[in-house]
């Protein structure tokens, strides 16, 4: 066979190696978290009481994942910046924390209920609804 073949055949694998390379930035799937992951943490309000809940997408049914991914993507989480300060702090209002990891992108967001987005209320109404208290800082725990 010519040299130059030899040299074409190389190219064209490279090239095809190439076109299946996933974007710059990305992981590929191999390393890719498998299912998104987020936290969510509310406190202040009145009496102060703080709320968590982990939400791995992985442990939900499929239409309870679907709607996690959904709500996600529709707050345009990603975009948001880290911090949302309301113009004038309030008494009694509650403030939130959301991290989301989706595999590719770990993101958190620290906002004020006074100045959440509208498209980030579904989400946190969401997390909010499957979110357990928590004793405050040198509190005994309650019981159930």
């Amino acid at each position: 066979m010519p040299r130059s073949a030899g040299i074409g055949t190389a190219s064209a694998v490279l090239a095809a190696m190439l076109a299946c390379a996933p974007p710059a930035g990305r992981r590929p799937d191999a390393l890719r978290a498998r299912s998104m992951r987020v936290e969510f943490e509310r406190s202040g309000g009145f009496g102060g009481l703080r709320r968590v809940c982990t939400v791995d997408e992985g442990t939900l049914p499929p239409d309870a994942a679907r709607q996690l991914r959904d709500l996600v993507h529709g707050a345009r989480f990603f975009d948001l910046p880290a911090e949302i300060r309301a113009s004038q702090p309030g008494a009694d209002r509650f403030r939130y924390r959301l991290t989301v990891d989706d595999g590719e992108r770990r993101h958190t967001v620290e906002l004020d209920e006074a100045a959440a987005p509208d498209g980030v209320w579904p989400l946190v109404d969401w997390l909010s609804r499957r979110a357990t208290p928590t004793p405050l800082a040198g509190e005994p725990p309650r019981s159930p």
